[in-house]
């Protein structure tokens, strides 16, 4: 039942994910035309700092509420304590920031007069997300995947009209984008207290608030820092080696390359996480996380080679031929991220333990290797050697998880059959390369980018990279993942 219920939940996921996903799309031309390749450079730079600041926003409250849903029996109640905290909080930010706002801006941005409106959009829009966030981690822990998601559109929603008003409309450059985002933020926020008001009580629970923040903070919390260094540090030595252009463009591919969350990892982690900790404790649970993780391993590679060769043409569709060398990064950071997201269940063992320092030193150890090979790559291979810095630190981070979390939940899910699946992606991308099929015009592209998802099949039954046997199942799977008539019946 359990199975079922997340099987579907994913399906709602996804289907409301590409929605929020072609929003999300749609500001993107809207930004790189709207700005000029140094300021997008620069937009990036901050909206790097955003996450950061989101970090401490939130204290990881969200994920200490995720952990620890299942063991209190007053869902609510546990809501309710994450809210006033984070009320509370929050407060004490934004008026930090109000007393230090020139010193941060001279600390984080450059010297120049549009630092202090810049600093307090960002830290502004963090403690709303992070409150935002409170309420979408308690209905997508009640497998309530329609409201979860509606938050996310609704957000870009806004977003995307405030940001043909005050961008578009006014011309109003990177402080016209801030501005949209706080604004989009602030009025999702008063929606939901408005709706749940009648369940809303300020309460201030301390064992509950000490589970939720030990975990947050030393588990969730610092490893959200050590992966923010890890995802966004590359940024800050291309800016210095090769100035805000080249960071524009490589901005451009990461964003290409990341739509393998909102496509496929997102949906299904998002769905994954109420499941896998409702279920680790039954006698076959292990058996139940291993059948997921193989439908994980099949889809996911599927997922790599359609982004990689279709790249190419969305990026000719997002943004100006300025940024058309962009592609080539697209393949590592969309791999970068599926093996990111399959830490999900490799990592399972060190979050069931709560094994904190274990939780820090796996993506600490990560982050060095990036900053180490950032260092060594970027001066002589730009863009591309920032993507190579990514990759093999997400790989480095993947296997350190894998035996790590085997040690404290030990299930049969092999490390090199889930990379053994890449071997046809390699082939096929090798082939989209080697006969320059990117450099075909739009429609030959599209056409030849076709049969090379064709030519990836027959490579996976010819050669057995992906058991046929887990083929048919899969395909059972995501189709289950489409449907969507019994979670929107128990959405309420």
């Amino acid at each position: 039942m359990k199975g079922n219920l997340m099987i579907r939940t994913g399906g709602i996921y996804l289907g409301l994910s590409l929605i929020s996903n072609f929003i999300n799309l749609i500001l993107t031309p809207i930004y790189t035309n709207s700005l000029t390749l140094e300021e997008y450079g620069s937009y990036s730079i901050i909206s790097s700092y955003q996450s950061l600041f989101s970090i401490f926003a939130t204290l990881g409250i969200y994920s200490g509420m995720k952990r620890f849903f299942n063991e209190y029996e007053d869902k609510n109640r546990l809501k309710n304590i994450a809210l006033t905290f984070s009320i509370v909080w929050g407060i004490i930010v934004v008026a930090l920031n109000m007393i230090f706002a020139r010193q941060l801006a001279g600390l984080v941005f450059e010297s120049g007069a549009r630092g202090g409106v810049y600093i307090r959009y960002v830290v502004t829009s963090s403690v709303l997300s992070c409150i935002i966030s409170i309420y979408t981690a308690y209905y997508s822990m009640q497998y309530k995947a329609l409201k979860a998601s509606l938050i996310e559109i609704v957000k870009l929603a806004l977003t995307l009209a405030f940001t043909l008003i005050f961008v578009v409309s006014y011309d109003g450059g990177i402080t016209g984008i801030l501005r949209s985002q706080c604004l989009s933020f602030a009025i999702l926020l008063l929606a939901l207290i408005w709706a749940d008001h009648k369940n809303i009580t300020p309460v201030w629970g301390k064992s509950e608030l000490k589970d939720m923040l030990s975990y947050g903070v030393g588990m969730a919390g610092a490893s959200d820092v050590l992966e923010w260094v890890l995802t966004l540090i590359d940024r800050y030595f291309l800016k210095v080696v090769a100035g805000y252009a080249a960071v524009a463009v490589y901005s451009i591919g990461y964003k290409v390359g990341m739509l393998i969350l909102p496509l496929f990892i997102a949906p299904f982690t998002n769905a994954l996480t109420p499941f896998k900790y409702g279920v680790y404790k039954e006698e076959n649970g292990k058996r139940k996380l291993e059948e997921i993780f193989d439908h994980y391993n099949i889809i996911g590679w599927f997922m790599v080679l359609g982004i990689s060769v279709y790249a190419n043409t969305a990026i000719k569709i997002l943004a100006t031929e300025e940024y058309s060398q962009a592609f080539r990064i697209v393949p590592l950071i969309v791999i970068a991220y599926l093996l990111d997201g399959s830490c999900e269940f490799y990592s399972l063992g060190i979050h069931i333990e709560k094994k904190m320092a274990l939780n820090l030193i796996i993506p600490g150890a990560a982050t060095a290797i990036n900053i180490a090979l950032n260092m060594a790559l970027i001066p002589g291979m730009g863009a591309y050697g920032a993507a190579i810095a990514t990759i093999v630190s997400y790989f480095a981070m993947t296997v350190m998880y894998y035996f790590g979390g085997r040690a404290y939940y030990k299930m049969n899910i092999g490390l090199f059959s889930f990379l053994k699946a890449g071997i046809p992606f390699m082939m096929t991308y090798s082939l989209y390369l080697y006969f320059g099929l990117y450099e075909l015009g739009v429609l030959a592209e599209l056409f030849f980018n076709t049969a090379l998802v064709a030519v990836y099949f027959i490579i996976c039954f010819l050669f057995g990279f992906i058991p046929k046997s887990y083929v048919g199942t899969s395909i059972s799977f995501a189709r289950e993942l489409f449907s969507k008539r019994e979670v929107i019946e128990d959405e309420d």
